[in-house]
């Protein structure tokens, strides 16, 4: 087995076990704290910095270790589990099946982990209030509507070679 392979299996593993534990430790959290309100402009500043860091700082977290090492690990689960002759072949995103590169998972990891979690910090950021009061219920309502938004169109279409390619079919959905 490649030291690369171990690597993305340990770390996925790691980092997936870790937002497991940080999820359930929150999970009765509420959504949006109580607090009074600052009573001047400047405090007022201060404020909406200190909940935008907050929140995109968290969505940053969370969006690096469940999508992105995450993700990879199940990645190379998939890879692992499709059997010999789905090694080399494409995938709809033109990547190589149980191909593990270094540029690979940075782009990923990067990309899927960094990025898109951003934007979604974002958007929760400016729905939370709408959300249910405990933090997850909250977490899981924000995360339905995102996969409503986003995901359901193109990664889960039928005519997605992925499917025909990876198994078992369950871990590729």
């Amino acid at each position: 087995m490649h030291v690369g392979n171990v690597l993305v299996v340990g770390l996925g593993a790691a980092a997936f076990a870790a937002a497991g534990v940080v999820a359930w430790q929150g999970r009765r959290l509420p959504a949006v704290a109580p607090r009074t309100l600052p009573t001047t402009a400047g405090a007022s500043a201060l404020d909406a910095m200190r909940t935008l860091s907050a929140v995109t700082g968290a969505g940053l977290v969370a969006g690096f270790l469940v999508p992105g090492l995450g993700g990879r690990l199940f990645m190379r689960v998939l890879a692992a589990t499709s059997g010999s002759d789905a090694q080399g072949r494409l995938t709809e995103a033109n990547e190589v099946v149980g191909d593990i590169t270094f540029d690979g998972s940075l782009g990923f990891v990067l990309f899927v982990g960094l990025i898109i979690p951003f934007a979604a910090a974002l958007g929760y950021l400016a729905l939370r209030h709408y959300l249910p009061g405990r933090a997850a219920a909250a977490g899981t309502g924000f995360g339905v509507i995102l996969l409503a938004v986003f995901g359901v169109d193109d990664p889960l279409s039928p005519d997605n070679v992925d499917f025909a390619i990876l198994s078992p079919l369950w871990l590729a959905v």
